[in-house]
């Protein structure tokens, strides 16, 4: 016992193993370790599961790591079939062409700083992908670059503190483009309530009637064709007629 009464003995915390993980099997391929270490490119395909979490974090550490700010030259392109767990494509960098066929959790593409994420549901899925959810909430988290397609809907709080990327998709939850300071968002169907709550920059292009949904206090309203100076955004959503 310590001075104090309480017990001074020190235990040491467990160590948890994440078991396998998806980039473990991507980095295990020797062709892909190449591919980086070269600056080239190469195609594969996986299947994902949803406790995937955080998929591709580490490919995309990996590229950061030897290539930095400088960019990577060649392109990393993967085809993923299954459901995406949380966080799926995080901190995606540039030079990763990723394809999801199937659906994914909470978080997609938080913090990406480039590359492209394009998620589709299955040919055979059976259901109208434009009014079903494709994608969980607080997508893009913190983004600042790369690009991402949904052919889907996605949940609340999409593109929630974009700073610089771009995004399309065929529908959303409320909050949407929540805190954006950048970047582009099309909305292709309807939105929530409390759209561009906090938004001092970027742009949303949504669809007519839906304007009434818009958060007012500190943003604006325009229609289509206002113009927008390159990276000078300065947090619109606009409305074409």
């Amino acid at each position: 016992m310590g001075p104090s009464g309480l017990s001074s003995e020190r235990i040491a915390a467990p160590v948890h193993d994440n078991g396998p993980q998806l980039d473990d099997e991507i980095l295990a391929d020797a062709e892909v370790e190449a591919a980086i270490a070269s600056g080239g490119s190469i195609s594969r395909e996986y299947t994902c599961v949803n406790t995937d979490r955080s998929a591709l974090a580490h490919v995309s550490g990996r590229i950061a790591k030897d290539y930095g700010d400088d960019g990577y030259p060649g392109t990393i392109s993967l085809t993923l079939r299954g459901s995406g767990g949380q966080s799926f494509g995080v901190f995606l960098t540039g030079g990763m062409d990723v394809k999801l066929i199937g659906e994914a959790n909470d978080y997609i593409c938080k913090g990406m700083s480039g590359g492209c994420c394009t998620i589709v549901p299955p040919p055979n899925a059976g259901f109208e992908a434009a009014t079903s959810t494709l994608v969980g909430n607080t997508c893009l988290y913190g983004a600042t670059g790369g690009k991402l397609f949904v052919n889907g809907r996605g949940g609340e709080r999409f593109a929630v503190r974009n700073s610089f990327a771009e995004a399309v998709i065929e529908g959303t939850g409320d909050h949407c483009c929540e805190y954006m300071t950048g970047g582009v968002v099309v909305v292709l169907g309807s939105v929530g309530r409390n759209v561009g709550a906090g938004m001092t920059g970027g742009l949303g292009w949504l669809l007519p009637g839906r304007g009434g949904r818009l958060h007012r206090e500190g943003e604006r309203r325009d229609r289509q064709g206002a113009a927008y100076p390159d990276r000078g955004w300065q947090g619109a959503a606009a409305c074409p007629d």
